[in-house]
């Protein structure tokens, strides 16, 4: 990925509190931090570092050292960039390797050495990493000459590390010759032109830099999209199928969306006459695929800032953040740009923006934020902050921390017109001050997120983050962990025989997004898990909930114990206890009501190997009384899970609803499952009874293929035609195709099928191109490749400047 939680809250059974009246407490959510800049060996250093960036899941974190963080580094004297794996054991690798070098003795014979000894360091700076989503790749700057990549004039350029040539998943082996086996690719234009902080795309196939030339004033951004081979190693890249947006004057560093296809930057004038790295002025969003160049850098009230820098971008290139100054006198704030809020999947100047200023303080006032950071997923915001109220910690110290924000939290909560909640402090010192949590000493600096958000890693120049004290100015990660909460649950005295249902509401409770893995029932077999709902396989984020519902069906007097238990994607396991006390019935009594609603089928499965938006299948579901008094139905409603839509399921018919059933009869409903989107779509089918205890969740799935776009041929010359085949999409649906700098519409056949040619423009840059098709007024999209050439196509060599 390019270089550039959560609150207990009070949980009742059925009834929730209303969400004003769920105050956060004043402390900072559960989190561990640690020192990333660490040694090979595990050694912690307070050896400066700057520049991190990380990979999707927080694992791989690369950044720049002067520090001999790696055996082979035998000075701290230039900067080199290392990546840390922080997974166990974990370990520290310098990516800027040096070619071996030869020990010639005082004959001149060649004498051979370990080949730890061969190993070193750059012998000038290696600086701004950027790294792939899986970590597998990482590009840098630098201005070495001695690197394996081959190349040894002095010029700034940029060059891109391998850390899998043999693609077997393992990162950073060591080859037959000892050496570590890693390849390099320099990817440059002239030996007279330099290239400067690079951005990676997430599959590492698309890398964006700063140019300057002696032949143009100012500097322009470029991009390139490498090929790979059988084993996953990039290939060289022609100069003349460089992706070149039209800029003019100075631009900031790139960014590229995870996906790929889109370019975030900053054009504008320089801030100081000694530099240009960070100019300021218009942020830019360059479509790859449509060869669009839009400017972004809007405000709430619709004009556009101007005096804007330092953007970033979310996955998609769906939301964009910046820093802005505002005037005469105001703070330095992070605005984010939502360029598709309608979510129909086309983000771009056909559709209308939203613009908000993202640093508020919890009262609503503007308040500083600047370098903002981008979750891959768009949900999570970080940006630097030494205002008050900002995060949920001690305030009113004036220290400079990194604050992170749910995005999707505040819009909600601002639709409903309730405060912002503080943001979470993610730099926090490990001890506390003046009993309360404060942020690090030192300023804090430089965020960038993991794809989910649930990691953040930073440099500070405090030396508290973590106990015992150290390593003021190295880069730290603040792994956040939320967890989810339930309450004791007790079904009071049930009569052996009978049965009580109860309906279990979990919360996330913390900071950061949580996934639940599996739910289910240990303990005395009286207790059944009656349904998970859309509990397993959900992410929560904060005031997100999800329902079990659980059966008391005890057979044997005496008191009975349980616990539901929740097992998380973090591995970590959270229980829920249950009790329930069976009692006899007494002598001559008539027999206690016991029994429930069976709902056949359950759970329902719809299907699907259809298109979205066609009909994946209708269901009859029966709904019997099995208890021995009447039940009376209230309601039959669909609750759609975090994975689906209202529309996906529909309750067509029923003669169910406000019926009394007398023991041993039944009513039907007819269900519909239309997918709206590609992928599997869960739901839940709520029964809701006159008495809650007989009320049924059954759980609903169903599914709809991704669509398919194919190009013949997929090698085309400039001036000619390729066709495109689609399936898979929308029948009857109208399908807008962009790429190569066009863009066409056609409609889908009653099968779903598309058919249509696309003309490779005159003026279509050689390269590989990315052929983007949507279904109009929709999210559903799919894409191809193509490459376009001038004429015959030859890759140079792979370390060999063209």
């Amino acid at each position: 990925m390019n270089r550039r939680a959560w609150r207990s809250v009070p949980v009742l059974l059925i009834v929730l509190a209303p969400a004003a009246a769920l105050a956060p407490a004043a402390a900072v959510s559960a989190g561990v931090t640690e020192v990333v800049s660490k040694g090979a060996g595990g050694n912690e250093t307070a050896g400066a570092a700057s520049s991190p960036a990380v990979s999707a899941d927080g694992s791989q974190v690369a950044f720049e050292s002067k520090a001999a963080l790696d055996p082979v580094v035998r000075s701290g004297t230039t900067d080199n960039v290392y990546v840390r794996d922080r997974r166990a054991p974990g370990h520290t690798v310098l990516i800027s390797r040096a070619l071996p070098t030869t020990y010639f003795g005082s004959r001149g014979n060649a004498v051979p050495l370990p080949a730890a000894a061969l190993e070193q360091g750059g012998n000038d700076d290696s600086v701004h990493p950027a790294i792939s989503a899986n970590g597998r790749y990482v590009a840098f700057e630098t201005v070495a000459t001695n690197l394996r990549d081959g190349f040894t004039q002095p010029v700034r350029r940029i060059v891109l590390c391998d850390r899998d040539p043999d693609n077997d998943g393992i990162f950073d082996e060591l080859g037959p010759d000892g050496l570590m086996d890693f390849r390099y690719l320099d990817i440059s234009a002239a030996p007279e032109v330099t290239g400067s902080d690079p951005g990676l795309s997430g599959d590492g196939t698309v890398i964006a830099w700063r140019e300057t030339s002696p032949e143009t004033s100012g500097s322009t951004v470029v991009g390139a999209r490498l090929g790979l081979d059988a084993q996953g190693r990039p290939l060289p890249v022609d100069p003349r199928a460089f992706i070149r947006p039209e800029t003019t004057g100075e631009v900031g560093a790139p960014e590229v969306s995870a996906d790929g296809q889109h370019l975030v930057f900053t054009m504008g004038s320089c801030r100081a006459l000694a530099a240009c790295s960070d100019p300021i002025g218009s942020v830019q969003v360059y479509d790859i695929g449509s060869d669009r160049l839009t400017r972004v850098d809007y405000l709430p009230d619709g004009s556009f800032s101007g005096s804007a820098d330092r953007p970033a971008i979310s996955g998609t290139g769906r939301m964009v953040a910046y820093q802005h100054y505002l005037a005469p006198a105001g703070p330095t704030v992070t605005v984010v740009v939502d360029r598709d809020p309608g979510n129909t999947g086309q983000p771009g100047p056909a559709t209308p923006v939203a613009a908000s200023i993202a640093s508020r303080d919890t009262v609503g006032r503007p308040a500083e934020g600047t370098s903002p950071a981008l979750s891959a997923d768009g949900r999570y915001l970080a940006f630097e902050s030494s205002a008050d109220g900002m995060h949920n910690d001690a305030q009113g110290t004036e220290r400079t921390a990194i604050v992170v924000r749910d995005l999707t939290l505040d819009a909600t909560r601002e639709r409903s017109a309730l405060p912002r909640l503080p943001g979470e402090l993610g730099s926090p010192a490990a001890a506390p001050c003046s009993n309360q949590v404060c942020p690090a000493t030192g300023p804090s600096t430089s965020p960038r997120l993991s794809a989910n958000g649930s990691v953040l890693v930073f440099t500070s120049a405090g030396d508290d983050l973590v106990t015992p004290s150290c390593c003021a100015g190295a880069v730290f990660a603040r792994v956040f962990q939320p967890r989810v909460i339930g309450s004791a649950t007790s079904f009071g005295s049930v009569q052996v025989g009978g049965s009580a249902t109860r309906a279990i509401t979990l919360h996330h409770s913390g900071f950061g997004p949580i996934g639940i893995s599996s739910v289910s029932v240990t303990g005395d077999a009286a207790f059944v898990l009656g349904s998970a709902g859309d509990c397993p396989r959900t992410i929560l984020h904060e005031d997100e909930t999800c329902t079990v519902s659980i059966d008391f069906r005890p057979a044997t007097p005496g008191t009975e114990h349980a616990v539901v238990r929740i097992v998380q994607t973090d591995g970590t396991t959270v229980d829920v206890p249950l009790d329930g006390a069976a009692i006899p019935v007494p002598p001559g009594t008539p027999p206690t009501p016991s029994g429930n609603l069976v709902v056949t089928p359950n759970p329902i499965d719809f299907g699907g190997d259809q298109p979205a938006l066609t009909v994946a299948g209708t269901r009859t579901v029966q709904i019997r009384n099995a208890a021995t008094i009447p039940i009376t139905v209230s309601s039959l409603t669909v609750q759609a899970g975090p994975q689906t839509t209202a529309a996906d399921f529909i309750v067509v018919t029923t003669d169910c609803v406000a019926r009394q059933l007398v023991p041993g009869t039944s009513c039907t409903a007819v269900l519909r499952a239309t997918p709206q989107l590609p992928g599997p779509r869960s739901g839940v089918l709520v029964v809701s009874t006159s008495d809650s205890a007989y009320a049924k969740q059954v759980p609903l799935t169903s599914r709809a293929v991704q669509p398919i776009l194919l190009a013949n041929p997929a090698v085309v010359r400039v001036g000619r035609v390729t066709m495109l085949h689609g399936q898979g999409f929308p029948p009857g649906r109208t399908v807008t195709v962009t790429g190569t700098g066009n863009s066409t519409r056609a409609a889908t056949d009653r099968n779903g099928q598309l058919i249509m040619p696309l003309l490779v423009l005159s003026q279509s840059s050689a390269g590989t191109w990315s052929i983007v098709a949507s279904v109009d007024g929709t999210t559903i999209r799919t894409q191809t490749t193509i490459l376009v050439v001038p004429g015959s196509y030859q890759p140079p060599d792979f370390t060999v400047r063209r």
